[in-house]
C-alpha cells in the first residue's frame, strides 16, 4: 500500500481531538488511520518550546521534507546520468 501523507484537514481534527481530551486511538478512529501514525505526527510536530501540536506548521515541514527528498533524487538522477558525476561519487 502506498504511502499518504496526512492532509490539512486531518491535522487539524487531530489538533480538535486533543483540545477536546480524546485519546490518541479515538483521534485514529475519527481519521481512518492507525494510531501509531498519530503518535508519530505528534511526536515528530510537538516543539519543545510551545508543546502544542499545529497542523498548520506540522503541514509545512511535511510539505518541506517532501521537496527536500525530492530535490536530493533529482540530483542522484542528474549523478548518474553524467558520466563526470558518476566518477566522482565513486572516488569518493
Amino acid at each position: 500500500m502506498k504511502y499518504q501523507q496526512l492532509t490539512v484537514s486531518e491535522r487539524e481534527k487531530i489538533q480538535e481531538g486533543l483540545w477536546a481530551h480524546k485519546s490518541l486511538s479515538s483521534i485514529a478512529l475519527d481519521i481512518g488511520r492507525h494510531v501509531s501514525t498519530v503518535t508519530r505526527k505528534l511526536q515528530r510536530n510537538n516543539p519543545p518550546i510551545r508543546k502544542v501540536y499545529t497542523p498548520r506548521l506540522a503541514q509545512e515541514r511535511a510539505d518541506e521534507k517532501k521537496k527536500s527528498e525530492e530535490e536530493k533524487n533529482i540530483s542522484k538522477t542528474i549523478c548518474v546520468k553524467n558520466d563526470l558525476c558518476q566518477t566522482k561519487v565513486e572516488m569518493s
